[in-house]
C-alpha cells in the first residue's frame, strides 16, 4: 500500500532522470495513469493509500533494476532503413510498404475504439504484416494522426487503451532490435492506406459461429491450419491468407504444401474446384466446407474423397465478424461439412 503523495514523488523522481533512460516514458507513464485514476476516486487527497496494482509495481520495479545501468543516445537515428504508410477509418485499416499493399477490416469490439486508437492500431498491424522479418533496423511510421505519431515519439500517451497499444508495440520493436520513429503524411498524399483502409469485400470475411466450429472438432479433430482465413476470422492460430496479414504464417494457400497435417478449408466457392484439385494432387486430409450444390461438377470429387459422413449445417451457421448479427444473405444457402 502506498499514498497518492509517495506515487506522486517516485514519478517525479523518473521524470526527472528521462534525459539519461532510453523510453522511459514507457514506465512512467503507465504510473501516471494509476496516479490520475486514484486522485479521483479519492477526490485529489494526497494522503489517500491504496494497493499498487500489479503492471504498476511492475514498473517501480523495472525502475529499481536499472536506473544504475541506463544509457540513452546523444546522436539522433538519421534516416530510416524503411518506411511504412498507414491508414484508419472506421471501418478498417490500410498499409503501404514499398510496393505492396493491404488492409482489412475491425472486429465489433475494435470498431468501437476511439479513432486515435484506431490510427496507432493500424500502425501496429503495418510493422507486423509487412515488418515481422526485420532486425536490427531503423523504420518510420508515415501517419497523418498527430495523436498516433506522437505515442510513437513520446514513448506512449497517458489515455490507457493507447500507452497499452504502444507498449505493445514497443514490445515488439524491442525483439527485433528495431528503432521505431513516426512522421506525419498529409491525408492528400497518403492515397494507398486511405483506399485500403476504406475499401473491403464483406463477402471475403464470412465465417462459422465458434459454436459451430467446435461441434465439427468434437466429430472430425481439431485441425492445425485455416488455408483460406484473414486476421478477423481464422479458426485455428495458424492460418494462410489471401493477401498480406498481420497474424498468417503464408500468403496465398495454394503457394504452399497441404500435406503437413489436417487443414481446415472454408474457401471462397468461386475456386472450390481448384481446391479440390490440389487436395487430390497432394493427398491431403482437410475438413472443407462447401455449399450442399449436387449439381455442381466438382461435387462427385469430394464423395470420392470422404473419410467420415458429411454433416449439414444449420441455416444460420454463418456470421460476418466485423457484424456478428448479419447472417448469409442467401437464405437458402445449405453448407455440408467434409472430412
Amino acid at each position: 500500500y502506498v499514498s497518492i503523495q509517495s506515487l506522486a514523488e517516485f514519478i517525479g523522481n523518473v521524470v526527472a532522470a528521462e534525459p539519461g533512460v532510453e523510453q522511459a516514458p514507457l514506465h512512467y507513464k503507465g504510473l501516471e495513469i494509476v496516479r490520475n485514476d486514484m486522485l479521483k476516486q479519492s477526490a485529489g487527497n494526497y494522503e489517500y493509500t491504496f494497493c499498487l496494482p500489479e503492471m504498476a509495481r511492475l514498473d517501480v520495479q523495472w525502475w529499481l533494476d536499472n536506473i544504475l545501468s541506463c544509457v540513452k543516445k546523444i546522436r539522433s537515428l538519421g534516416s530510416p532503413d524503411y518506411v511504412t504508410e498507414s491508414d484508419a477509418s472506421n471501418a478498417g485499416w490500410g498499409a503501404r510498404f514499398r510496393d505492396a499493399s493491404t488492409g482489412g477490416e475491425w472486429t465489433v469490439q475494435e470498431a468501437e475504439a476511439h479513432i486515435n486508437v484506431l490510427e496507432l492500431k493500424a500502425a501496429f498491424l503495418t510493422l507486423q504484416t509487412f515488418c515481422s522479418s526485420l532486425h536490427d533496423c531503423h523504420i518510420r511510421l508515415m501517419m497523418d494522426n498527430t495523436t498516433a505519431i506522437a505515442c510513437i515519439n513520446k514513448y506512449g500517451s497517458t489515455k490507457p487503451a493507447l500507452f497499452q497499444l504502444s507498449r505493445d508495440i514497443f514490445a515488439w520493436s524491442a525483439e527485433r532490435s528495431i528503432e521505431l520513429t513516426a512522421a506525419h503524411i498529409p491525408g492528400i498524399e497518403n492515397i494507398t492506406a486511405d483506399r485500403e483502409s476504406r475499401t473491403h469485400n464483406q463477402d471475403m470475411e464470412w465465417k462459422l459461429r465458434e459454436h459451430v466450429f467446435a461441434r465439427l472438432c468434437d466429430l472430425f479433430e481439431i485441425p492445425d491450419i485455416d488455408l483460406f482465413a484473414s486476421r478477423i476470422n481464422h479458426q485455428v492460430a495458424r492460418y494462410t491468407a489471401w493477401r498480406p496479414d498481420p497474424g498468417a504464417f503464408a500468403i496465398d494457400a495454394f503457394s504452399v504444401s497441404w500435406n503437413s497435417g489436417l487443414n481446415y478449408a472454408f474457401p471462397p466457392f468461386s475456386i472450390i474446384n481448384q481446391v479440390l484439385k490440389k487436395m487430390e494432387g497432394e493427398e491431403a486430409e482437410m475438413i472443407i466446407i462447401i455449399p450442399a450444390w449436387p449439381t455442381k461438377a466438382w461435387y462427385p470429387l469430394v464423395g470420392r474423397r470422404l473419410v467420415a459422413p458429411a454433416v449439414l449445417l444449420p441455416k444460420d451457421c454463418l456470421y460476418l465478424p466485423q457484424k456478428p448479427a448479419t447472417h448469409h444473405r442467401l437464405p437458402t444457402l445449405r453448407l455440408l461439412a467434409c472430412r
